[in-house]
């Protein structure tokens, strides 16, 4: 069975794929990531890596749909090493480790729609 969780990180992932054409694959994984802890607590489909957070369980067919639209302003003020390196710490913070966000960090993280930091 196909958790809500997969579904919803492959939409975020092929919206981002089509709308940000210029960002590379492990940003919009991260972002993915990003958006799908803020709503769940289930994150088994995506692991933590150095470069960044990778997804791991790509669906077929494609799942097209328009869930990062409304991200889209508050993503492109960021660039792709601001985002990656959040998600990084966010993984890390979800893990139980200290972490400390940057101011700029944190603004992205709150135009995302998570104000806990």
């Amino acid at each position: 069975m196909i958790s809500l969780e997969k579904l919803q990180a492959n939409g975020y992932i092929n919206c981002f794929k089509h709308n940000l054409p210029n960002f590379n694959d492990l940003t919009i994984q991260s972002l993915s990531f990003v958006l799908v802890s803020k709503e769940s607590d289930d994150i088994s489909m995506f692991e933590y890596t150095e470069e960044g957070i990778k997804f791991t369980e790509y669906l077929n067919p494609r799942i097209d749909g328009n869930e990062c639209a409304k991200y889209l302003d508050v993503i492109k003020k960021y660039n792709e090493n601001v985002i990656v390196e959040t998600a990084k710490k966010l993984w890390l913070h979800y893990m139980g480790h200290k972490v400390t966000f940057t101011q700029e960090e944190k603004e992205l993280l709150r135009g995302l729609g998570i104000s806990e930091f």
